[in-house]
């Protein structure tokens, strides 16, 4: 796994949908009704650079076959954007995919806009 920068954290995904919450208080994403009907899960952890974004991975289930989307939550606007195709990873892909983009965007390296599809 990617060392994280210094400054970075953990973070459990409550405080992502808390967060999204707060700056989308109409926003369907972390909706019961649509993670029931994509039979979407979102494992309890993300990775946060302050002041800039949560970067996330969710499960979706079709046909019996669970692939991830690696997601980022703006951390100023609410906005969630997927990072690369949705649904094509297998869960410890999407996570390292998360982990080195968040990791990339905390050093400075990215910025936050050149990672959203």
């Amino acid at each position: 796994m990617p060392k994280l920068r210094p400054g970075f954290t953990v973070i459990g995904i409550d405080e992502v949908i808390q967060r999204y919450k707060e700056l989308q208080p109409d926003g369907k994403f972390f909706d019961p009704l649509n993670t029931a009907f994509f039979a979407s899960n979102t494992p309890k952890q993300a990775y946060c650079a302050p002041e800039k974004a949560a970067f996330f991975i969710t499960g979706e289930s079709f046909r019996n076959n669970r692939k991830y989307t690696v997601r980022v939550l703006d951390w100023e606007t609410g906005e969630i954007g997927n990072i690369g195709p949705f649904n094509a990873y297998a869960r410890s892909h999407a996570r390292k995919i998360a982990i080195k983009t968040a990791n990339d965007v905390a050093k400075g390296a990215i910025q936050l806009s050149e990672v959203r599809s």
